[in-house]
């Protein structure tokens, strides 16, 4: 019924955790194909012990593609997904629990020309699940895009979009892009609000995946060109000129939750202006890369000395997990969707959570009563690189430790 794929690369231990996620879930009737972009480590000797089940094939590539989306290109050029649905994954993902293939399939049988699946995600930063929460306008168990609200648009936008009819995956072909795959320079984003619009969609509510939070994962946006490119080209198959500009303001905003736009200025919003102009011009391509290699000459240097001082601020798993073993009262600073989860996970390992502070949202305590506490450990409760990187600025000349979810790229040279 379901066809699992499952791209790789160079990462064997994220890669076992994922397909032990599939393994242990209760429903049954499904494939899993490992991709593996000609990786170099023990991936090979790691699938072994679930290719004894003839559900999970090993594919490994002769050359490197490079990027995931080139991958799952090339696994539906060779005609691997055989099933009649196709649920995506990268190395670095999971299914949560054990019943969330039971209720994908489940929604799949009652819902059988269903074109494209809806689902809640998680993030994973390395021991630590957190979630959003606060849905108000919740999504229809079946609808078309036109049909919802703007609420019920923004609300699909953080759903995960990687449950696929085969027949819809095959008809739109979302990860091949002429002016992409022409070169291999740059990876294939995919619009998926194109995809939204031809598509007849499910809501599966309880099925859940979850996106690892790598630290080795953030160096792919640290690269200008790459970043400009891909972003810049999907953007331009928009409808309109005017959806083509959103979505390049999208991207480049200073406030978009990449390392790219996190620690300096460097232009995007008119970057983004001048693109628009080029709006359904047969040369978009290449002026998107043109622009691309002067902000690239202009800027990476910049985001290179950024991003090594952010880096070296961040802890180490290690250093993380003893800090919180060594804590008695810990505050978590700012509130966001994940605080509930924080806190979970915390007082499941007997932390006193002495409270939550915010200094820009009412009915919080602010950044003063963190210092005049009896804390000594502060958990910076967000994923967003800005907001990392300011708080730690905040916070570095306390002499409460503080702590963070993201963690430090140790490979980064």
């Amino acid at each position: 019924m379901i066809s699992i794929s499952i791209t790789t690369y160079n990462r064997s231990r994220l890669l076992k955790r994922c397909l032990e996620s599939v393994r242990r879930q209760s429903f049954s009737d499904y494939e899993v194909l490992i991709l593996d972009d000609c990786s170099s480590d023990d991936t090979s000797e790691v699938v072994k012990e679930f290719t004894k089940d003839t559900r999970f094939r090993y594919i490994k590539y002769e050359k490197n593609l490079g990027f995931g989306t080139k991958v799952i290109n090339e696994a539906q050029n060779k005609g691997y997904f055989t099933k009649d649905f196709v649920w995506l994954f990268s190395d670095d993902e999971y299914m949560y629990g054990e019943d969330s293939l039971r209720l994908v399939a489940e929604a799949l049988n009652k819902h059988k020309d269903t074109d494209f699946v809806a689902i809640d995600y998680g993030f994973a930063y390395e021991d630590i699940e957190a979630f959003d929460y606060g849905y108000n306008d919740p999504l229809p168990e079946t609808f078309l895009y036109d049909e919802l609200s703007q609420k019920q648009k923004e609300i699909l936008s953080t759903k995960h979009k990687v449950i696929y009819s085969k027949e819809f995956l095959d008809r739109e072909r979302p990860f091949f892009n002429g002016n992409f795959n022409s070169k291999n320079d740059v990876c294939c984003e995919v619009d998926y609000e194109r995809l939204f619009k031809v598509a007849k969609m499910a809501y599966v509510s309880g099925a859940v995946q979850i996106f690892g939070i790598t630290e080795n994962a953030r160096t792919k946006y640290l690269d200008f060109y790459n970043w400009i490119v891909a972003t810049g080209q999907t953007s331009a198959l928009a409808d309109t000129k005017k959806e083509c500009h959103r979505l390049l303001k999208l991207h480049y905003s200073s406030s978009y939750p990449l390392c790219l736009n996190a620690f300096f200025s460097w232009g995007g919003d008119g970057l983004a202006d001048t693109l628009a102009e080029f709006y359904g011009r047969d040369d978009f391509s290449s002026v998107v890369r043109k622009f691309a290699q002067i902000y690239k000459d202009a800027f990476q240097d910049t985001l290179y000395e950024y991003y090594s001082k952010f880096n070296n601020m961040l802890p180490t798993l290690k250093e993380r997990q003893e800090a919180i073993q060594n804590a008695k009262n810990i505050v978590l600073y700012p509130h966001t969707h994940y605080t509930k989860d924080i806190k979970k996970y915390l007082e499941a390992k007997g932390k006193n959570i002495l409270f939550v502070a915010d200094d820009y949202k009412e009915g919080y305590k602010r950044f003063d009563d963190v210092i005049g506490s009896e804390a000594d450990l502060v958990f910076i409760s967000s994923g967003h690189p800005r907001i990392v990187w300011n708080m730690l600025n905040k916070i570095k000349d306390s002499k409460i430790k503080v702590m963070t979810l993201l963690l430090k790229d140790e490979s980064y040279k």
